[in-house]
């Protein structure tokens, strides 16, 4: 294949790209307020019994919003299916070996980006929404009773919030991974993470402080999560070295 031929594959996977954009966001604007539904949907459930409602105090503030959140779900698929596209245009360069380890690897971004999400919208959102919306329960306080703290909601603000947990979660887990991929890249590294384990445990539970409410059982939990994610790749990672050894005595 010469180089115009390179360019040509270029053009092409770059028009399926925007082609994949555009696309979605047809998608998403026509399903923006199921869309967004399903945002605010896991928070829900702190209004079961009250009727709870969203305002919005500027006259284009709810088209923003809507347009806001189907960009940021437009452009992470795309970034997906950027990363699966940017894999098959490489994949003639490569060995066998170097197809599968590339391989490897971005199943398990995809992999992560997913997980991040599930994190997010289960767990982080609910959470985060719960903590900060108790403030307006002052009024159940004996000393302050006659004083009363009512919530009323922005959906901008609200669509924000989302949109930012599940950036700085997504990038979070992201950077664990190439975390990861460094440490089996170094094999002094690697030796080293059973005497460095303590170190790297209290890394991740610094970033999942920092990165959740503070409420300190949801801090725990994510990074009791995280520890466990890192673990299962450190598994992963010495089962098949074991077996790479195994097959190359045999």
């Amino acid at each position: 294949m010469n180089f115009l031929n390179h360019i040509e594959e270029i053009k092409t996977r770059f028009c399926l790209i925007l082609i994949s954009f555009t696309s979605l966001m047809a998608v998403t604007l026509y399903y923006q307020r199921t869309l967004l539904y399903l945002t605010v949907k896991p928070s829900l459930y702190l209004f079961q019994e009250d009727s709870f409602y969203f305002i919005f105090t500027n006259l284009t503030e709810i088209f923003l919003t809507y347009l806001s959140l189907n960009i940021f779900v437009s452009l992470n698929i795309t970034t997906l299916f950027l990363l699966v596209q940017s894999f098959f245009f490489f994949t003639p360069i490569w060995y066998s070996k170097e197809y599968r380890t590339v391989k490897s690897r971005v199943i398990r971004i995809i992999w992560f980006w997913i997980i991040s999400f599930l994190v997010t919208y289960y767990i982080l959102v609910p959470f985060s929404w719960k903590f900060f919306f108790n403030f307006q329960n002052l009024s159940n306080d004996n000393i302050i009773k006659f004083f009363d703290i009512y919530f009323e909601a922005r959906i901008s603000e609200y669509v924000d919030f989302f949109i930012m947990i599940q950036t700085i979660c997504t990038f979070s887990l992201i950077v664990l991974l190439f975390f990861f991929l460094l440490l089996t890249k170094n094999k002094n590294l690697i030796s080293n993470v059973k005497e460095s384990r303590k170190y790297i445990f209290f890394l991740f539970f610094f970033v999942s402080a920092l990165i959740s409410p503070p409420e300190v059982l949801v801090q725990l939990l994510l990074g009791i999560f995280i520890c466990t994610l890192f673990e299962i790749l450190l598994i992963d990672f010495l089962l098949k070295k074991n077996y790479k050894k195994t097959i190359m005595k045999s």
